[in-house]
Parts: structure tokens; C-alpha cells; sequence
């Protein structure tokens, strides 16, 4: 292992994620808001896809108890790390529920269920897909970082056809992406996920959402929904609602109801 990493804390200490300190992507506040998707009483299997280092993943094991779930990432530097994150003891509560799989969401079909990716297995789906097109952007010259960030032009109906066949009929999805991409992924919704929802996620009051978190059910006809406006930070810091969620390991649907 080559990669020099930090200990990072996640939901107040309910997880402890290990990530590169320079040459690869570092998990933060996406990976926290994806995971608030799943609550606490959440059951079956969940796969966490791209998950990196794990940190959405661990965290979703953390906060939902009878939860398994499976990591699916193709860097071998960041498997390492949340191999090696499985087996810190601040992780112990959960580690035996957690899988480190390696396998590319680009994979042809055939390997797929080789590698660990079983069709209709599925409870729970979260995605944290690289945000920005090849063709678009200057991209780092460092391979990790690359790789994590930038996409091929369709890459991400691949992600689309890969969570819809993971999960069973009416089987939970959830995906955070930039707001701009939102009718992207709104359309690659289209045939697989109904009763969607719609979370903008603002940095600050006033400011314009730079992520959408969308959620949705396998097979669904149920109607589209856009949840009240989440706002991270204001004056004094986190928000009240975003510390809770941050710093408490609450789940989105925790705030449905007063703190």
C-alpha cells in the first residue's frame, strides 16, 4: 500500500473512515447527505456503488443496525483503505455487516455476478457517481482523483441500468449529484425508479443549490416530489438540521419531526 491516509471521523464518531491525504478522492459532505437517505430502521441488503474509501457506506451501517451492505469500487488503493477501515476497532459495531467488493460499474454483464453484483438482490442502492464529463473539464493529473471525478460521455446511464438491476421490484435508490445535472439524471430515472423525491441541498440561505440528492423505488408509477430546500451552513456554522444530520448521524427522515 502506497497511499498515505488520514483517520477521518463521520457522524460524531460513528464511523471512522480511512482516506488518501493527497493522490485520491476524499469523502465529506456528499457522502454523509447520501447515506441520511437510508434510515435508521432500514433492513436488507444495501450496495454502495463507488463508494471509495466507504465512508457513505459505513456510515449507512453505522446508523441502521440490521443493515448489511456492500462497498462496490474498482480502485485497488481505495479498496485497500476501507478493507483496512473495516478492521479499525472505533468501526467494530458494524464491520462484520460490511463487504468490500471490487468490481467496475462499466464491467460487462457476465462478470458482474462474479465480482459480487447479483441481480434483484437489492434492498438499497446508493450512488455517489463521478460529476463531471471528460469532454468538460480539465482533469487532474493524478489517476485516483481523476478517476473518481470525471466521466465519459454515457458513463452514468451505466450507473442508472447497474442500480435498477442490482435492486429488487420496489427496491430503494438514492443519488447525489450537482444540481445542474438534475434533469440528466431525472430522465435516466425514466422507466426504472418512480415516487421520486427531489432534495436540493444549498450551501448557504440565498445561495443556489450546487447538489440534488434524488431518491426513488424500483418499478414505482408514484408521483415526482421536491422536498423543502436544505440549507448546510449559516452564520454560526452547520445549521441546526445539517449538525444533526453531520455531527449526530440522523437520516433525512429524522427531520421530519422536531429535534
Amino acid at each position: 500500500m502506497t497511499t498515505t491516509a488520514s483517520k477521518d471521523q463521520f457522524i460524531g464518531g460513528g464511523a471512522y473512515v480511512l482516506q488518501p491525504r493527497s493522490d485520491g478522492h476524499r469523502s465529506g459532505l456528499d457522502a454523509v447527505f447520501l447515506a441520511a437517505t437510508v434510515p435508521g430502521a432500514a433492513t436488507g441488503l444495501l450496495y454502495d456503488l463507488g463508494s471509495g474509501t466507504g465512508a457513505a457506506g459505513f456510515c449507512c451501517a453505522a446508523r441502521a443496525p440490521d443493515l448489511m451492505v456492500r462497498l462496490v469500487e474498482r480502485d485497488e488503493d481505495m479498496l485497500e483503505l476501507a478493507r483496512e477501515g473495516c478492521d479499525l476497532p472505533e468501526n467494530r459495531t458494524f464491520s462484520d455487516r460490511v463487504e468490500v467488493l471490487s468490481a467496475d460499474i462499466l464491467m460487462p454483464a457476465p462478470a458482474r455476478e462474479e465480482a459480487g453484483l447479483v441481480a434483484n438482490s437489492a434492498d438499497w442502492v446508493i450512488a455517489n457517481p463521478p460529476f463531471y464529463l471528460q469532454q468538460k473539464v480539465r482533469s487532474s493529473p493524478h489517476q485516483h482523483r481523476r478517476e473518481a471525478h470525471v466521466l465519459e460521455e454515457g458513463d452514468l446511464e451505466a450507473w442508472f441500468r447497474l442500480t435498477a438491476m442490482l435492486l429488487k421490484p420496489g427496491g430503494q435508490m438514492a443519488i447525489i449529484h450537482t444540481a445542474d445535472a438534475l434533469i440528466d439524471v431525472l430522465k435516466l430515472c425514466e422507466g426504472r425508479f418512480g415516487s421520486l423525491e427531489i432534495r436540493p441541498i444549498h450551501p448557504r440561505l440565498g445561495k443556489k443549490a450546487n447538489r440534488v440528492v434524488v431518491s426513488g423505488q424500483k418499478g414505482s408509477r408514484g408521483e415526482l416530489t421536491l422536498l423543502p430546500d436544505f440549507i448546510v451552513h449559516d452564520d454560526a456554522g452547520n445549521t441546526t438540521q445539517a449538525a444533526a444530520i453531520l455531527r449526530e448521524g440522523k437520516g433525512f427522515s429524522d427531520l421530519e419531526t422536531p429535534l
